[in-house]
């Protein structure tokens, strides 16, 4: 039976950015002054510790999602949010389970996907809505059976679109044929119809007959379409990097393979990453087997789906032969079309960029890589490691180490600006005294945003951290403010030109006084007001605004006043204004009216 829980146990909300004490290492450390990144936080509970096969995903409007498979009791747990606010609480889906996926995009969809951890003879998706942070109830799917063998379903990766389109793609049927490691009848691929009751229309077969294909990365272009590059064994022994393409209409097809290499092991156990260009075309980045070095490779959406894709001799080697050994290798791409590739150097042997971080940046519409950029170098690598790019160029990278000075494994974190010759920041720690760490994840999402997060202290917590551009220093400054009063004969209204220094609410208000003189009459003194007057201003721009004199029996003194000889009228203006960030000023003119 399939049940979901939400973990009960404190603290159920997690506030983001809040310091964390785990029990029995005392305080955390303070964070130096200057540090980007936030004090770490667990965001696992007592019941859903012991974590392992951590995954997180961001989308571009700052809503995340984790997930982690909780190995006591082989239940799967997600988490989704958004940066710089509260946490849910965990939710627990209690049953046989391991390897989970997640992935978040347009309008806060999520889906979670993973397999039954015994005989892999299911998997599971569950939805998330926008208005929500709760994933529904899962929907399990098998295969159908391949002759005589037991139908299965194994190996969920999911993928949510910018317009927020869910899709989850899994292997179908594997079976053991004379000669052959496991095929897959066929990678199925699914379109979520509604996350908020988690109906998914009824699939198709994106890539038939795929032998052992290996690969977590789904990436997804503009346009709506997913991408998914595998790694397969065939008769040989071979191994080939397999590609295949679905619409977010459900349609699609596998394109056949984009490189094949037999007996040599060019190929074997690799695991392809892949990127989308703003055309929707591929970038794929992989090392080989057999000489450790990292090649990349482009070409259309088109021939991902459409077959001819052998492009074997139109891969690019980002690497000096001999000078690294590339153990892995990552591409992101940024909304403009730029691409960044990393890779973990694992060389040991000689002295250029012995055990390094290295990167390499190619410019939007260029063909050519930029030269090496050396991330770190020399530092005890624990060889994993995540890297993402914003929308706006920012690239953000996690990876494992051990300090040569404490001997404590650490999580760090470095960041590459936008452009081509950008330098990477310094090393910034993320998990502080937490012991063995593993599984670091990072996910950009706009606006100088990003959240990372890793499983510490041996597996017991998973902590996450975020990153948020600096808060705007309060705007305490009040408005420019200038007004004119013309001298006038008009004996209804009074005229005047005002000018704000930047958008503001204007409010206007006159008052004085008016002596009629003339011969053989006293002199006679008259109060008078205007009513008050309320406007907005563009900035820089003046604008006249009008003043009219309040009472009939003001508009005649007043009129009197204007027309005798000896006559005057004393005019007191104030105007007030407030800016949008509600800073006020205020400001007189005295002007004398005479006929």
């Amino acid at each position: 039976m399939i049940t979901t829980s939400s973990a009960l146990a404190a603290p159920s909300v997690v506030p983001a950015g809040a310091a964390l004490a785990l029990s029995g290492d005392g305080d955390q450390p303070q964070r130096a002054v200057g540090d980007r990144w936030s004090d770490n936080v667990e965001v696992s509970t007592p019941t859903t510790r012991n974590a392992s096969d951590l995954v997180l995903d961001a989308a571009a409007a700052g809503d995340f999602a984790l997930a982690w498979s909780q190995d006591t009791d082989d239940d799967v747990v997600a988490v989704s949010g958004e940066i710089g606010s509260a946490l849910s609480a965990p939710q627990v889906f209690e049953g046989d389970y391991d390897d989970p996926d997640v992935a978040i995009g347009g309008n806060g969809v999520a889906v979670l996907g993973w397999e039954s951890a015994a005989d892999r003879s299911t998997v599971y998706a569950a939805s998330k809505a926008g208005d929500t942070d709760l994933f529904s109830s899962p929907e399990s799917f098998v295969g159908d059976g391949h002759g005589a063998s037991p139908a299965t379903a194994e190996n969920a990766s999911v993928a949510v679109t910018d317009a927020g389109v869910g899709m989850l793609f899994y292997e179908r049927d594997s079976y053991n044929p004379p000669s052959y490691s496991d095929i897959a009848e066929a990678v199925e691929g699914r379109i979520l119809l509604d996350p908020a009751s988690n109906t998914w229309n009824a699939g198709t077969d994106v890539h038939g007959a795929i032998k052992d294909p290996r690969s977590r990365e789904v990436s997804v272009a503009a346009d709506g379409s997913a991408f998914l590059g595998t790694n397969n064994f065939s008769v040989g022994p071979c191994w080939d990097v397999g590609v295949m393409l679905m619409r977010s209409d459900g349609t699609g097809s596998g394109g056949g393979d984009i490189a094949v290499g037999c007996n040599g092991g060019v190929y074997n156990g690799i695991y392809p990453s892949s990127a989308r260009l703003p055309d929707s075309s591929v970038v794929m980045a992989y090392p080989h087997a057999s000489d450790r070095g990292v090649y990349v490779v482009e070409f259309p959406a088109a021939r991902a789906a459409g077959g001819d894709t052998n492009l074997e001799s139109a891969e690019v080697r980002l690497d000096g032969p001999g000078e690294t050994s590339g153990t892995r290798a990552l591409v992101r791409t940024d909304a403009a079309g730029n691409a960044v590739v990393v890779w973990y150097d694992s060389n040991s042997t000689g002295e250029d960029n012995e055990r390094s971080m290295l990167a390499r940046f190619r410019p939007s519409g260029s063909s050519e890589w930029g030269a090496a950029e050396v991330i770190s170098s020399g530092e005890n690598y624990q060889g994993d490691f995540d890297f993402d790019v914003a929308p706006d160029g920012t690239g953000y990278l996690v990876y494992e180490r051990t300090d040569t000075d404490s001997g404590n494994q650490e999580v760090v974190a470095v960041e590459r600006p936008p452009g081509a010759t950008a330098s990477w920041t310094t090393p910034e720690v993320l998990s502080e005294l937490q012991g063995t760490v593993a599984s670091p994840q990072v996910a950009a999402a706009d606006g100088g945003r990003a959240v990372a997060a890793w499983i510490g202290t041996g597996a017991e917590i998973v902590s996450y951290a975020t990153i948020e551009p600096a808060p705007e220093p309060e705007d305490t400054t009040p408005p420019g403010l200038r007004l004119q009063a013309k001298k006038q004969s008009d004996v209804k209204r009074l005229t005047v030109r005002a000018t704000c220094g930047e958008p503001c609410s204007l409010t206007l208000e006159a008052s004085g006084k008016a002596l009629l003189k003339g011969k053989g009459a006293p002199t006679r003194k008259l109060g008078w007001k205007a009513k008050p007057t309320t406007t907005s201003l563009r900035a820089d721009r003046a604008t006249s605004v009008a003043l009219k004199v309040k009472g009939r029996k003001t508009k005649r003194q007043f009129a009197k006043a204007l027309e005798r000889k000896r006559g005057k009228v004393v005019l007191q203006v104030v105007g007030s204004a407030t800016d949008a960030a509600g800073n006020e000023t205020s400001t007189k003119q005295r002007i004398t009216l005479r006929r």
